[in-house]
């Protein structure tokens, strides 16, 4: 089970997009530079003359998650003396308007295992979509980039987000997809988040042939390349 400070954490990424268009909307200019340096985080170095308040409050969450300070910065958005903190409150599932501990980590941890990020290249997405709704039948929330960010989002953080608020990493391996620096990048995010949290989270499909990038060759893959339903047989296996 996750602990109170890891599914708050999670819970901010997984509703980071929505907490920032919560603030933009609610907060001014001075406000925003008040929570940040109450959280411990001087705004003042990165703040453009020409920013919308939007972009100031996603600079303060990108410094945060930089600084290790996410923790703090969301505690003191939640105070009950602060702009909009009861809807934001509400965004993380915190119902206690004092005690941040009344968060639902039983239930937050069970959406997190069924959440399944689909890495893949853009040129293998009927394949993906096809992937997408047979796990959505199944009971699984899959992540897919063209449904996911919208336009406006910053694509790294977005997809960044998005890994770390999933159960599961799902690489489709293709030779379009190992050759691709998105994905790239994706595999390197996911490989530090099952190194840190010492369980699987990495689950490679074989689609077809392609050079297995060296940091998940000695992994086990779920062959699609000649039955789709046999390959996702063993995929589910693996997501159970």
């Amino acid at each position: 089970m996750a602990s109170y400070s890891e599914s708050l954490i999670e819970k901010t990424h997984e509703k980071k997009i929505e907490i920032i268009e919560t603030m933009a909307t609610r907060y001014d200019f001075a406000s925003i530079r008040l929570v940040g340096q109450a959280s411990g985080i001087n705004i003042a170095y990165f703040v453009g003359e020409k920013m919308t308040t939007f972009e100031m409050v996603e600079s303060l969450f990108q410094v945060a998650e930089r600084k290790g300070k996410l923790m703090q910065l969301v505690e003191k958005l939640i105070e009950p003396e602060r702009n909009a903190a009861d809807d934001i409150r509400n965004l993380l599932g915190v119902q206690d308007k004092t005690r941040l501990e009344s968060i639902d980590t039983n239930s937050f941890s069970n959406n997190i295992t069924k959440k399944v990020f689909l890495s893949h290249s853009s040129n293998d997405k009927p394949f993906v979509r096809k992937l997408s709704d047979k796990l959505q039948k199944d009971g699984f929330q899959s992540w897919v980039d063209e449904v996911e960010i919208k336009v406006g989002f910053s694509i790294s953080n977005s997809i960044e987000s998005g890994i770390l608020t999933s159960g599961y990493f799902v690489i489709v391996l293709t030779p379009d997809a190992v050759s691709s620096e998105w994905v790239r990048r994706e595999l390197d995010i996911a490989t530090l988040r099952e190194i840190r949290q010492k369980d699987i989270f990495v689950l490679p499909i074989l689609l077809k042939d392609c050079t297995i990038p060296s940091m998940i060759a000695t992994k086990k893959y779920a062959n699609f390349k000649d039955s789709f339903d046999n390959g996702y047989s063993e995929l589910l296996e693996a997501l159970k």
